[in-house]
């Protein structure tokens, strides 16, 4: 274990030197044992809360979750959940256990955890503790749960949704009994908050698998995650091909939806995600020249998404001439916006043009003037231009 933070090991000699028993333990040891970094690391002690707090007195300490025993300890500005070993009894919500009993012993502790991978701890004295063969799965790539996947599912239903996640960014598979387990335990998805779903599926997107991810996903819970139209899957893996970009992958993900903003919403996504969205996707399912006219309209239409939807546009006409020709307007400077317009409304009204609504259709019909050549984005020729457009002249 030579990659573990030197913070992280001052944390657990912290808690030993005060007389108690602590481990890593969790995701850090899993991506530990496939020799990566860890994002972040958790703990697991026989100290209660209370006295993890006394042992960290000198640290800045969060109490996270004193309910369930989990203390966040700051140290060298790194977050460290520091959980109390504990029991788990009746998940009346699907999510959350109705009651936490603290306990001193280490195996009962992993014994409530979701997959076998998941399940184990590590300190640098004792070594692994590996009660459930975790260290094998990881091996394996087998996504295992720990006991009975149908009574883990059972208890907490997000669990199947992250056994996909799992899947798709680890590379690695579920074992048929955890897979069989996913398909007759689907329905209580449902139970599962929309923000939850949204963020377990915002991460399979981003993933370097998210074809098969998303696939996955549809597979075993599409038709509970997304009850008034499940989106059909692009008919390939252009998932995988676009740049790690949120409102991209969603828009690739949603392709061929006929309710695209139905799907975003009932997702409690962010109303700027939604917007993104659906901008990229109405400018993929637009009819573009492929010219530098046409790349000049695509600026205009997708605005701050422009490349995202060039990106697509390439990737769905096999063609990428579209992104760069996009690059090749902007770094031109070349206007596609009323903004960028040698002109204003109150250039018009100066020039004799009466005020009112028709002068932003005089301004909108020189802005096409100027996407059609941008040469013309020229003061004079514009007000030439905008007095023969005049209604009233």
């Amino acid at each position: 274990m030579e990659r573990v933070s030197p913070a992280a090991l001052y944390c657990l000699l912290k808690l030993n030197q005060a007389g108690y028993r602590a481990y890593l333990v969790g995701g850090c040891v899993r991506d530990l044992l496939r020799g990566v970094s860890p994002h972040d690391y958790d703990l697991c002690t026989n100290a209660p809360p209370q006295e993890i707090c006394s042992v960290f007195s000198n640290e800045k300490t969060v109490l996270t979750g004193l309910r369930h025993g989990t203390v966040t300890v700051f140290h060298d500005g790194e977050p460290f959940e520091i959980t109390t070993f504990r029991t788990e009894g009746g998940y009346s919500d699907g999510r959350h256990p109705d009651k936490v009993s603290f306990t001193q012993s280490l195996t009962e502790d992993l014994s409530r955890r979701d997959f076998t991978m998941n399940a184990i701890a590590w300190h640098p004295s004792d070594g692994l503790i590996d009660p459930f063969y975790g260290e094998e799965a990881i091996c394996r790539k087998r996504i295992s749960c720990v006991g009975d996947p149908l009574l883990r599912f059972e208890e907490d239903a997000l669990r199947m949704l992250r056994a996909i996640r799992f899947e798709c960014c680890l590379g690695f598979s579920i074992d048929p009994s955890t897979a069989s387990a996913i398909q007759d335990k689907a329905g209580r998805i449902k139970e599962i908050s929309r923000e939850r779903i949204r963020e377990e599926l915002s991460k399979i997107l981003l993933s370097e698998r998210a074809f098969e991810g998303a696939s996955r996903l549809l597979f075993f819970l599409g038709k509970e995650i997304f009850e008034v139209a499940t989106p059909p899957l692009p008919s390939n893996a252009i998932l995988n091909h676009l740049s790690c970009c949120e409102p991209l992958r969603y828009a690739a993900f949603l392709l061929e939806s006929d309710q695209p903003e139905n799907l975003l919403r009932s997702l409690r996504c962010s109303s700027a995600l939604v917007r993104s969205v659906l901008t990229i996707l109405r400018a993929v399912h637009t009819d573009y020249p492929t010219d530098k006219k046409g790349a000049r309209m695509l600026r205009r239409d997708a605005g701050a998404d422009t490349l995202s939807a060039a990106e697509l546009i390439d990737i769905l006409r096999q063609d990428h001439g579209m992104g760069a020709r996009v690059v090749s307007s902007i770094e031109r400077g070349e206007p596609v916006s009323l903004a960028e317009l040698a002109v204003s409304g109150a250039d018009l009204i100066q020039a004799g043009i009466p005020a009112g609504r028709h002068i932003g259709t005089i301004l909108t019909s020189l802005l096409e003037l100027v996407i059609e050549a941008p040469e013309r984005n020229e003061k004079n020729f514009l007000l030439r231009k905008a007095r023969k457009i005049n209604p009233f002249a």
